[in-house]
């Protein structure tokens, strides 16, 4: 069975331009977190908490940087609570056929 067209509810757009169409929602909720984004990339994971961090979260809620405050600053809290947790899953020697899953992994860093 073909799969259905789903083009419709899936627009590709350009990162640049949606940082451009919300630059000013990117900046109130930069403002909105204050201090409590890091300033720069996480200890060990290489996360960067910059625009395209902030945009997720923007995009996530209609571009309302209200509404993406609190699930933002509950994020942050997640990973200033698990830090430990989440340096360690950055080696997969432990876990158990690493080699055949990493085959079929497609996407990046699980």
């Amino acid at each position: 069975m073909p799969l259905a067209d789903d083009s419709a509810l899936y627009k590709r757009e350009k990162l640049e331009d949606l940082l451009a169409l919300h630059a000013d929602a990117v900046v109130s909720l930069r403002a909105a977190v204050g201090d409590k984004l890091p300033e720069g990339p996480e200890a060990g994971s290489g996360v960067q908490f910059d625009d395209v961090f902030l945009l997720r979260y923007l995009l996530s809620h209609k571009g309302d940087a209200a509404k993406a405050t609190a699930p933002l600053l509950e994020t942050l809290q997640w990973r200033k609570d698990n830090a430990e947790t989440l340096a360690s899953l950055k080696t997969i020697h432990d876990i158990p056929n690493a080699a055949t899953f990493l085959r079929f992994q497609t996407v990046g860093d699980i």
